[in-house]
């Protein structure tokens, strides 16, 4: 061998051959490979940390997914337009079982949100209602029941006579709008229903609340007839009307006070037993306010129950007998828009059972 072959270095099959730039022929033994059953981190430990067991990524359980839901068309042509629908993050419950409360003005809804995002929405209202409104749930449900399978969501608008719907497809919005809007209801006013866009506000869609709740519509009169019946035996030791008009008319004044002067109020008629029902003594009342006429109805009967016991009273203690079908009898009517009276019935007085003792 030459002198030029023995100062080659020997071959070492262990050891890489030199970097030409190192100036070290023997450079530093190169790492072991990653174990490939611990890729993360392979320089941190040499075996697993005690206790470690690898697990899927899972993403929790409240985060939303969106849901993709393929455009519907036919022969070929989008005939609308169409979003995904997006899950809600809060699960929606029924509204039977978290009905809202009663809002105070428009707006104060909890489920309003909640539905912004839903592509089949309606809005369904009442236009130049007759009177105070409100839209009941288990109509609305039975109502479109026959338009969609599924009816997801109903919101009330109990401050509107509103409500919101949220159906499964766009096509029963569609077709529910079709069929609904623009129908006349006798007696209550028009139906209107409108489909929402995706974050259309109901509030968009109902007129204003001067045409539905600001503005007086005028209500038909009232009137009601109070007939005195076998209480006029006595007179005048025992006057039926002083003890009806109070000293000084007060009890006519109280009524009129606790019904801000809304109602009518008169005695007519003679005071006996035997006189025609037309001619014999009535009270008489009447109002075209509902709610005033009917505080009276209820001021005016107690008053009367008070003198029936008082008739009771008053031959117990002249020991004179009294009859037994004594007290009063209710009749109700309404005035027509022409005018006329319409008769709605009678209502007889319930006497306690001591009055039948004489």
């Amino acid at each position: 061998m030459s002198r030029k072959g023995q100062d080659r270095m020997p071959f070492r099959p262990d050891v890489p051959p030199p970097h030409p730039h190192h100036m070290n022929p023997y450079p530093y033994k190169q790492p072991d490979p990653p174990d490939p059953r611990y890729p993360l981190y392979p320089d941190r430990f040499d075996h697993p940390p005690p206790g470690y067991q690898p697990q899927s990524f899972q993403p929790p359980p409240h985060y939303p997914l969106p849901q993709y839901q393929p455009p519907q068309h036919q022969h070929g042509i989008y005939n609308e337009r169409h979003y995904p629908a997006i899950q809600p993050m809060n699960q929606q419950l029924p509204i039977a079982a978290c009905a809202p409360p009663m809002a105070s003005a428009v707006g104060h809804h909890t489920e309003k949100s909640d539905n912004l995002l839903a592509i089949s929405r309606l809005a369904i209202f009442i236009i130049n209602p007759k009177q105070n409104y409100q839209l009941l749930e288990e109509d609305l449900r039975e109502l479109f029941s026959y338009y969609c399978a599924n009816v997801q969501n109903i919101t009330i608008w109990h401050d509107r006579a509103a409500a919101e719907v949220v159906l499964s497809s766009l096509s029963a919005c569609t077709s529910a709008c079709r069929d609904l809007d623009g129908l006349f209801l006798q007696g209550v006013g028009t139906l209107k229903c409108v489909v929402l866009n995706p974050g259309q506000n109901i509030e968009t869609t109902l007129p204003p609340p001067d045409n539905v709740h600001m503005r007086q519509i005028p209500e038909l009169k009232k009137i009601c007839r109070l007939e005195l019946i076998d209480i006029f035996t006595y007179e005048p030791d025992f006057n039926v009307a002083n003890n009806i008009l109070g000293q000084n008319n007060c009890n006519v004044e109280y009524i009129m006070s606790q019904t801000s002067n809304k109602v009518e109020f008169s005695l007519r008629g003679k005071p006996r037993d035997n006189a025609p029902v037309a001619d014999r003594l009535h009270v008489a009342l009447s109002s075209n306010d509902s709610i005033s006429y009917q505080k009276a109805v209820d001021l005016t009967e107690g008053l009367l129950i008070t003198i029936v016991e008082k008739f009771y009273a008053f031959c117990s203690s002249i020991a004179k007998p009294a009859s037994p079908a004594a007290g009063f009898r209710r009749h109700e009517y309404q005035e027509r828009p022409d005018g006329s009276l319409e008769y709605l019935g009678a209502r007889e007085m319930d006497r306690p059972q001591q009055m039948w003792r004489n």
